[in-house]
């Protein structure tokens, strides 16, 4: 979808990790294989955003995290979407 990031899920769909195009980047530049485990290169816990925030919080957010692209979640974290800075700008937010 270009966002740059696939959020992983545990039981109940709950985010687990992030893997980040970074995440890929900085794995394959180690010399590490494409057949280890997700689990082995991802970012946990990784940011997440809350599903109830606004989308200029959010944006500021992502600002402070060095971060383009998150993983929206609810209250029990389970994962309800994704969202990218790209997305934010494109509805002049920001």
């Amino acid at each position: 979808t270009g966002l740059g990031l696939t959020a992983v899920c545990g039981p109940a769909n709950r985010v687990v990790g992030v893997f980040t195009d970074g995440d890929l980047r900085r794995w394959l530049v180690k010399g590490r294989a494409l057949t280890a485990p997700i689990a082995n290169a991802m970012t946990t816990p990784g940011y997440r955003l809350p599903l109830d925030w606004r989308a200029g919080a959010a944006l500021e957010a992502m600002h402070q995290q060095q971060i383009t692209a998150a993983p929206v979640v609810d209250a029990d974290g389970d994962l309800v979407g994704a969202i990218n800075m790209h997305d934010l700008h494109q509805e002049s937010i920001g």
